[in-house]
């Protein structure tokens, strides 16, 4: 995830065979809306919120609204302000002492502490209370750890959009960044927070993870098309759960659905125009974060990490595989970075806006696709692990040969696993449904071309 306003694997290309139309999605229980949307005059636009609902232990229940969808990070983090009141039990570990988590973000730094909660979402809930994170404003006289906040986002009015953020990347656990503090001084300013390792099971976890099937394997996010020559000021879309027959709903008929397998970093290969690229796909990333030099864009006079070119410039954008190129059917559109202007107007919806690589300390430079990349498709995240009902078997067949032989085959099999009864006592799809079936070591994601 990377907030920038600052003013105040193998591929398998299908269609997917959709159930029934989207504007019948809000029924399911797992689908949701979700909307693009402005929450600060002049400030950040991109960003995709829906409302999460939070329960403690005597199933007391606050929703939340505008926390962001966020594929980029793992676990969900709340204001606790938006909580009304209600008590969470907080986690802790050895000694009673309770458990922090600092969390980097490309932005800055996040510090909370962690706490007990059941976590719904549209009518799909964990299954049990899992660990999340609770963040509050900075106040006179806070023990924070050593090092803590150069960069504090507690700090910046805008620096959490909205009341949260949800992480569903494919990661299960966010694994770093836990403290411990010792009660014994917890009166004092002398008091301090430990640098500790813990257990996954104390860990601020993916909902997604504790969710119960066929919901549990990873989600999936729908945004409608918009006009690339302007921005506008919100977009309606759909977040759902459960990849395979609960968003079928979601991939609109007769689309090209292209998947690919991420590596332990959480990057697929692509390329730019001729140059070979590694890519995140981070729905909760406002802008896409690429190095264009190369296209001879320069970088805005004021805002200095956007490219600025004269007009709308597309950019053509292919994704690799172990044996093949494919060519996306759209192409990447930047646009003058002026018109970031326009947010001042309330424009939350901006698709051609593009940003330098992220710079994060010591490392490489990273190439991200962010939201704007979801205007117009239907994109899946897959966890680690999940079943990708996408996957070829080994060794891959090339496109070209065979291409029409995979997609009259999918288009055989589609009605019988339309049809297909649900199995097991929770309802999960068995994995024989599809013909080929493999488990995703770090995870998968599918989109629609």
């Amino acid at each position: 995830m990377r907030f920038l306003f600052r003013w105040r694997g193998a591929a398998l290309v299908l269609p997917l065979v959709a159930t029934s139309v989207c504007g019948a999605a809000h029924a399911a229980v797992n689908i949701v809306p979700a909307e693009v949307r402005q929450l600060y005059s002049g400030d950040a636009s991109n960003q995709l919120f829906v409302d999460v609902t939070v329960c403690n232990a005597k199933q007391q229940c606050r929703t939340v609204p505008n926390v962001l969808v966020d594929t980029g990070s793992t676990g969900l983090r709340l204001y606790r302000g938006a909580l009304g009141g209600l008590s969470l039990d907080e986690v802790t570990i050895l000694g009673d002492r309770p458990l922090g988590k600092w969390s980097h973000f490309g932005s800055g730094d996040l510090w909370g502490r962690v706490y007990w909660a059941q976590v719904r979402i549209g009518g799909v809930k964990t299954t049990e209370a899992i660990p999340i994170e609770l963040f509050d404003v900075p106040s006179p006289g806070e023990i924070l750890p050593a090092g803590y906040g150069s960069v504090d986002l507690r700090a910046q009015p805008d620096g959490i959009p909205g009341n949260g953020i949800l992480g569903i990347s494919p990661r299960h656990h966010s694994r770093t960044g836990y403290f411990a503090f010792d009660r014994a001084r917890s009166t004092t300013l002398s008091g301090r927070w430990d640098r500790v390792l813990v257990a996954e099971s104390v860990q601020v976890v993916n909902p997604i993870v504790h969710f119960p099937p066929p919901y549990d394997n990873g989600s999936v996010i729908r945004l409608p098309e918009v006009d690339w020559r302007e921005g506008q000021d919100s977009a309606q879309g759909w977040l759902g759960f459960g990849i395979g027959l609960p968003t079928e709903v979601l991939f609109p008929h007769g689309r090209r659905v292209i998947a690919l397998e991420l590596d332990a970093d959480g990057k697929f290969p692509g390329k730019l125009g001729t140059r070979r690229v590694d890519l995140t796909l981070d729905s909760g990333t406002n802008s896409m974060r690429l190095a264009l030099e190369p296209f001879g864009f320069a970088r805005h006079g004021c805002f200095k990490d956007y490219y600025d070119p004269a007009a709308l410039t597309p950019i053509d954008l292919s994704v690799l595989s172990a044996s093949h190129e494919i060519e996306l059917a759209r192409p990447l559109v930047v646009g003058p970075a002026g018109n970031l202007r326009k947010t001042a107007l309330g424009y939350g919806v901006l698709p051609m806006l593009a940003a330098g690589p992220e710079l994060p300390d010591g490392q490489e430079p990273r190439s991200m696709l962010g939201l704007p990349f979801f205007y117009g498709r239907t994109v899946a995240t897959g966890l680690q692990g999940a079943v990708n009902p996408y996957a070829q078997p080994e060794p891959a067949p090339t496109f070209a040969e065979e291409s029409f032989e995979i997609v009259e085959d999918y288009l055989d099999r589609a009605p019988r696993r339309a049809a297909a009864p649900m199995r097991g006592a929770a309802g999960t799809a068995a994995a024989d449904d599809f013909e080929h079936v493999t488990k995703s070591p770090h995870g998968f994601v599918a989109f629609t071309d």
